[in-house]
């Protein structure tokens, strides 16, 4: 069992006291299931089920910011000052077998030369516009936090409320569902069930009202065929 350092500031931090309970939570529980050089690699419905709760994890990235998570091309998470809180400055140079076992793993991450060049003030990966490659990951991303809510409604729906709210933008930078002010899927998915159903029923109004005009259309013609046929008839009778 691997044992790692915590910050006890962190509950007077102004980032992390904005939080809900919820996402403190989600937080603690990636550092907790993180590699040994801050790499953790996503399995929200195994994460929401161990919470005993749901996390919206697309709103808790963009909580966390580019600044304290990186998604990598393998849509791993990076805790990006993982390293540098738990184990200090890494030398190459270092004798310690540990020390270079961290490098290792970074290197295989191919995150090494990004954690040396990163100076000590904050920086990111990303420019204030994310990139094109950067909007396959989210969308992955975005797709996980969907799969929790299969079972509770059809796939069919599932799939057309994906392929409606990822729609990119014409820059291709963006998703439609990511230009909104709020975000929370299991709300967005209980209202597209209810406009589905309500289209449902209209539909089936204008189904039956359709079906009793053509009823009526039926009986009135009958009538004047009736009519027609009766007055045929007695005009005959009255000729003999």
């Amino acid at each position: 069992m691997a044992k790692r350092f915590t910050d006890n500031s962190k509950w007077a931090d102004e980032w992390f006291s904005e939080l809900s309970p919820q996402n403190k939570l989600a937080w603690l529980y990636i550092l907790d299931h993180c590699d040994s050089v801050g790499v953790w690699k996503p399995n929200f419905r195994l994460a929401n089920f161990q919470l005993g709760f749901e996390i919206d994890w697309t709103e808790f990235r963009n909580l966390c910011g580019d600044a304290r998570i990186l998604l990598m091309e393998n849509t791993c998470w990076w805790i990006i000052k993982f390293c540098d809180y738990q184990y200090g400055t890494l030398k190459e140079d270092s004798k310690s077998q540990t020390t270079k076992y961290y490098i290792n793993l970074l290197q295989k991450h191919g995150l090494y030369n990004y954690k040396i060049k990163q100076p000590k003030k904050e920086k990111t990966l990303f420019t204030s516009e994310p990139k094109l490659a950067d909007v396959a990951i989210r969308e992955e991303l975005f797709k996980e936090t969907l799969r929790p809510f299969i079972g509770e409604h059809p796939k069919q729906r599932i799939i057309e409320f994906f392929n409606y709210w990822s729609e990119k933008t014409k820059a291709g930078n963006k998703m439609r569902f990511e230009l909104q002010k709020t975000w929370e899927v299991k709300k967005r998915l209980a209202i597209w069930a209810k406009n589905e159903n309500d289209k449902i029923n209209n539909n089936g109004k204008q189904t039956r009202k359709g079906q009793s005009d053509t009823t009526e259309a039926d009986e009135l013609a009958d009538r004047i065929l009736a009519e027609h046929a009766r007055n045929k008839e007695h005009g005959a009778s009255n000729n003999e």
